[in-house]
């Protein structure tokens, strides 16, 4: 499980488990990238929020301006909607699972992980207590939630000796499914996607009953009348269809967007249509009188609309509310007075599709309505681009303002902020002739800084204690970044392991059988006993990181560290970090962080008794220098660190190597 080019992805079929720690710059009450999909309960009391930095948060509405209840933590990867289903709200991810959660209180009661690819929406039943789950890979289920949520159903449906529930697959996509509706009482389900049709089915027995064509590209959006009669489709062809599915034909096409239709709403009697997307705005459409009207403009794409109140009859005109999100992480409600004459009274869009005898394509009337931000839900700036420096402690990080920041990834904060500026002359700038070994993969996906972290690589830096300002550090006691950092990361849980009496893991050995003698003289002061710091030396940032990996069966799980109790085992924590922060096993060689050279004599002068030498990559030339000094019987008293440069030099390559630069430096850029 990791982040692969900008993808979240699991490993279930790979034995190593790899742990990733998610940081955070947005406090609890805000969203750090945008919102992909926004819910409303039945009395519009409150707005759920599902948003790509992989977290779910509920708005009071109860006053004039939405307070923060709480967040809903547990995906790993973008939320990509939202359902409720009475008291229960379902959610949908790209880490392949849905989860359903006490709408009420924030608490997950279920994870399910029966997609194998990303899950992109839900459409729920209320009346029924079903739902369903459309996906990649032409998934398409249908569930009872009822059974689903049962005491002895698993999470991944495996067969035992329990009662095991499985959902009813509708199988006949041949591509991946985009959108998804149903109705109340679920007798009519509706998908769509890449294929450019509408395929309707009967949810009751997962069965395809028919198939309409009309949209030239992706259908994006889906909406159900009560009855099942009618449905309305949004894609990205740049058109939404009023479609009868009786009839079982388009019975209007409307061409009010200049691009993608992404969202779609309606009003409660499926007289009105609220549309949005690629190009940032939103319409009401009046689906007898055909008539649309711009209700505001975003400044960024529209991925979702939730209509709070319904055009409201006011002296002169009626008043619309309107929740939208976008690609950002702040969300707006709009009032637009919208004219009387767009009100038509008693009529509805059945009776308007049976007065036309054939499908039409229309491209609206359209008028602009006085429209105003009455409330704002305030995100903070998500991150859009970063380039790890190469002293790989530092990441170069661009939010989506267009400010420039510096990433700290052993502290998990921003070390410093450049404001507006060139990417590529900030990197340029800040680039050091440095070498350090990739411990880790950085990817930005979530809005937000993740670090994955892997056995094969993560224990392959260190660096001295003193250059990371560790209090009463000596010259030789060296960290090593990775094992610290799952110390940061497990601390609490150690504690708290402890406390339980808990002895040191029962692991299995993974650490690196003892390495072959050594043909090469260490150099003085670097024998094997040479001393890594074990105490914390980077403490819990805040806001506290999130942790993601997966467990022994290959179910994807995150956690704060301040959530972890101490009796997990290795079924959730990869067993190769409870080695190395339990036992204190890393699992490499240490010949791993050493490099082999010679040291031969400059013409006309003496040569060292032993000239093939093996040292710590991290030591610097300055250390070479004093050793060089000893072995010669300099004037011991001039070899400070003022006088050693007066005293020798060391080349590689014709060029002097400057006394603060590391063995591994040289031999990367001068070797």
């Amino acid at each position: 499980m990791g982040y692969s080019n900008g993808v979240f992805q699991s490993q279930r079929s790979k034995r190593e488990r790899k742990i990733v720690y998610v940081s955070r710059s947005n406090p609890e009450n805000q969203h750090g990238a945008g919102i992909n999909r926004l819910a409303l309960d039945e009395d519009c009391a409150h707005l759920f929020t599902a948003s790509r930095d992989s977290t779910i948060k509920r708005w009071s509405l109860r006053e004039p301006q939405p307070t923060f209840s709480f967040g809903f933590e547990g995906h790993a990867d973008w939320v990509n909607d939202l359902a409720l289903v009475n008291d229960t709200l379902l959610s949908c991810s790209s880490d392949t699972t849905i989860k359903a959660w006490r709408a009420g209180t924030g608490e997950c009661v279920r994870t399910w992980s029966l997609h194998t690819d990303y899950v992109q929406a839900l459409a729920a039943a209320p009346a029924a207590n079903k739902f369903a789950s459309a996906g990649l890979s032409s998934e398409l289920f249908v569930w009872d939630l009822e059974r689903a949520t049962g005491p002895h159903v698993q999470s991944r449906f495996k067969e035992s000796g329990m009662h095991t529930y499985a959902p009813s697959a509708a199988n006949g996509h041949k591509e991946s499914v985009y959108s998804v509706a149903m109705n109340s009482t679920a007798t009519l389900l509706v998908s769509g996607g890449p294929e450019n049709g509408i395929r309707v089915w009967d949810p009751r027995s997962a069965l395809q009953v028919a198939k309409l064509k009309g949209h030239t590209e992706v259908v994006k959006a889906l909406v159900l009348d009560a009855s099942a009669r009618l449905c309305l489709s949004g894609a990205s062809d740049n058109t939404f269809k009023l479609w009868d599915l009786g009839q079982q034909r388009c019975v209007e096409t409307f061409t009010v967007h200049k691009d993608s239709v992404w969202a779609v709403a309606v009003n409660s009697s499926f007289t009105r249509v609220f549309s949005g997307g690629r190009d940032s705005k939103c319409y009401m459409t009046d689906l007898h009188s055909r008539r649309s009207v711009l209700l505001f403009t975003e400044e960024h794409p529209i991925r979702s609309l939730a209509l709070h109140t319904e055009p409201q009859a006011t002296s002169g005109g009626a008043c619309v509310t309107m929740w939208a999100a976008t690609d950002r992480s702040t969300v707006n409600q709009w009032v637009a007075d919208v004219d009387a004459e767009t009100e038509d009274e008693g009529a509805d869009a059945a009776s308007g599709a049976e007065r036309r005898a054939h499908s039409s394509q229309r491209s609206s009337d359209q008028v602009c309505a006085p429209s105003r931000v009455a409330a704002v839900i305030f995100g903070s700036p998500s991150i859009v681009r970063h380039a790890v420096l190469s002293n790989r402690l530092h990441v170069l990080i661009k939010f989506c303002t267009g400010e420039l920041a510096l990433w700290d990834i052993t502290r998990g904060e921003v070390a410093a902020r450049y404001g507006e500026a060139s990417f590529e002359a900030k990197e340029k700038e800040l680039s050091e002739v440095v070498s350090m070994a990739s411990w880790f993969a950085v990817d930005t996906r979530l809005g937000c800084v993740a670090v994955t972290l892997e056995p094969a690589s993560c224990f392959s830096a260190e660096m001295y204690a003193l250059d990371l300002n560790v209090a009463g550090a000596t010259d030789e006691l060296k960290v090593n970044l990775g094992e610290q950092t799952l110390r940061m990361l497990f601390s609490q849980w150690l504690e708290r392991r402890s406390a339980l009496g808990l002895a040191c893991s029962p692991t299995a050995e993974t650490s690196a059988p003892p390495s072959r003698a050594a043909s090469t003289t260490p150099m003085p002061s670097q024998e094997e006993d040479e001393s890594l710091l074990v105490e914390p030396v980077f403490a819990l940032p805040s806001p506290v990181p999130a942790i993601v990996s997966e467990t022994a069966d290959g179910e994807v799980w995150r956690k704060l560290p301040t959530q972890l109790t101490g009796h997990e085992n290795e079924s959730l924590i990869p067993p190769w970090v409870i080695d190395a922060v339990v036992n204190r096993r890393l699992g490499i060689q240490k010949d791993n962080h050493k490099v082999s050279f010679f040291l031969l004599p400059f013409t006309g002068t003496h040569a060292l008794a032993q000239s093939k030498l093996s040292a710590p990559k991290i030591l610097r030339i300055q250390k070479v220098m004093a050793y060089v000094a000893q072995r010669l019987d300099l004037d011991m008293t001039l070899t400070n660190q003022e006088n050693l440069p007066h005293l020798v030099d060391v080349m590689c390559n014709k060029t002097i190597l400057p006394p603060h630069m590391s063995l591994a430096t040289v031999r990367q850029y001068i070797w």
